[in-house]
């Protein structure tokens, strides 16, 4: 599924409560630019570039957010295959509705953009027979995805640009935190490590470290594991409540080699 393997925003970092309270102000009626480039090495490199519109609106009590894809580019092995299923959403807006606090309570026209997603990946479904049937059953469960699910995918490509919790909690001399290694990362297990964050002029600087070792499901082995590091550092602008760059690095080793992949966001 290629908008998931590489469109998606890295895990959840849990830490211990610091504020109860979130700050979300975004600008209004400005189009920011929200770039993500992820680059997967593993045997061989795969890059992938995707440019976005940015704009809210104010709507009630909350906020309306949308979300334009305006170019993507891919280099590399695979690089056809992870266009898949982003192509077809340049130039089409996604509206998102948030509440005052930025959550995110809902997408305007899923059912319409998930045919969009899948008939993306269909159009890709090229090669031999092997191929061309696999890719058939994959869609067949594409086609079937519960409307949550559907749901929940858009809505996790506008969550990496807020950060009302982070631009909450301020300066953090040293944190406790775990997140899921969850797939893609590999199995299902906890990774733990530490969080700091601390003033950069106007801005909230951010790193974390998590590492740990995690099953790797249909290896054979009923004893493979994979070790996973996760490093990240982001800027979070505290006024707002929205991220302005983030650099997550991912190291998964197991018996078959090291894959790295490294997520870069930028919001301007």
């Amino acid at each position: 599924m290629p908008l998931l393997a590489a469109d998606l925003p890295p895990p959840a970092i849990r830490a211990a409560p610091v504020r109860s309270q979130t700050v979300f102000s975004p600008p209004l009626g400005r189009t920011m630019t929200f770039t993500l480039t992820v680059r997967d090495e593993f045997v061989q490199t795969l890059v992938l570039t995707l440019i976005r519109d940015l704009t809210f609106e104010q709507e009630g009590d909350g906020y309306r957010a949308t979300l334009t894809l305006r170019e993507a580019t891919s280099e590399g092995a695979g690089s056809t295959r992870a266009l898949a299923g982003v192509a077809p959403f340049r130039d089409v807006p996604m509206v998102f509705h948030l509440d005052s606090t930025g959550a995110i309570l809902r997408i305007d026209s899923v059912d319409t953009l998930w045919t969009r997603f899948c008939n993306g990946i269909a159009d890709q479904a090229t090669g031999d027979d092997a191929q061309r049937q696999l890719a058939s059953f994959a869609l067949k469960t594409l086609r079937a995805a519960p409307p949550a699910q559907r749901a929940a995918m858009f809505i996790d490509l506008l969550k990496p640009a807020l950060a009302p919790h982070e631009a909450a909690q301020g300066v953090i001399a040293n944190q406790p935190v775990s997140t899921a290694a969850d797939s893609p990362l590999g199995g299902s297990a906890t990774l733990s490590g530490r969080r700091r964050a601390w003033r950069e002029g106007d801005l909230l600087a951010m790193a974390t470290h998590v590492e740990g070792d995690a099953p790797v499901p249909g290896a054979g082995d009923e004893k493979a594991s994979a070790h996973i590091i996760i490093d990240t550092h982001a800027h979070v602008d505290p006024a707002t409540g929205l991220l302005r760059d983030r650099r997550e690095r991912t190291i998964r080793t197991t018996a078959e080699g090291t894959r790295i992949r490294t997520v870069e966001t930028i919001l301007r």
